[in-house]
């Protein structure tokens, strides 16, 4: 069974291996995989866990022990990503970048496929372009 997610930073208790574990479970709505532990009663890695944390995109190091460095390295590399493409977009032509913006907006808010999106997004930039050579 779940726990509730928090709703604050200050109710987040990631204290112990399960306590991460019923946190994510809790963020992602899941029940947890069958945990094996050793004679100590530290969680052993099996098929299922890894199954689990490949499923979910958890990193493990946090998950097991609770080291947040693989999780902002992860985020930083993302933000790295982000200012990339945020350059690459200040470089469209106007009506680009405003389409841009709206086949985003179809993806993320309207649940449009992304590859259908995207291809149609393309045919109408090269309508565009052509238009405009015209």
């Amino acid at each position: 069974m779940t726990t509730e997610t928090p709703k604050l930073s200050r109710h987040y208790k990631f204290g112990t291996f399960a306590e991460r574990l019923d946190h994510i479970c809790a963020l992602f709505d899941t029940e947890p995989p069958a945990i094996e532990y050793d004679q100590d009663g530290i969680a052993i890695m099996s098929d299922e866990l890894l199954d689990f944390g490949t499923t979910h995109e958890i990193n493990l190091d946090w998950l097991f022990i609770g080291n947040p460095d693989g999780l902002l390295c992860a985020w930083a590399r993302s933000r790295e990503q982000d200012a990339e493409m945020v350059k690459a977009a200040r470089k469209l032509e106007p009506k680009v970048r405003q389409g841009l913006y709206a086949l985003t907006k179809a993806i993320v808010a309207h649940n449009i496929d992304a590859e259908i999106a995207v291809d149609e997004f393309g045919k109408a930039v090269r309508d565009w372009r052509q238009e405009a050579e015209q």
